[in-house]
């Protein structure tokens, strides 16, 4: 698997597992409260109190998604910047080696 399919993987698992730890469905038999946690469609197909949470809940878990990519994005933004200015400062010379002088014209 490829480095954006994991972390496509890794948002998806925080999305579902933030969902279903913020659902709580307490009108619905375990049964069909174990459904709503699992799919946010089933949830909006019950009465509006338990279709609100799951909206919430779907909301928070988004929100909660977004900001770990948003960490990621930060962190890899961080990397590349340390990398370009060390191969940066790898392939400038040091100013103070060289040298300012015009060569001599030959007579």
């Amino acid at each position: 698997m490829n480095s954006a399919a994991h972390w496509i993987a890794v948002l998806g698992s925080v999305l579902q597992s933030t969902y279903r730890h913020q659902l709580h469905p307490t009108a619905l038999p375990e049964p069909l409260a174990e459904h709503a946690r699992s799919f946010l469609a089933l949830a909006s197909q019950f009465d509006p109190t338990i279709t609100g949470q799951a909206q919430a809940a779907f909301t928070d878990s988004m929100q909660s998604a977004l900001l770990y990519a948003a960490v990621a994005v930060g962190i890899a933004a961080l990397a590349v910047t340390a990398l370009l200015h060390h191969h940066t400062d790898q392939l400038s010379p040091d100013p103070r080696s060289v040298s300012h002088r015009r060569p001599h014209a030959e007579h």
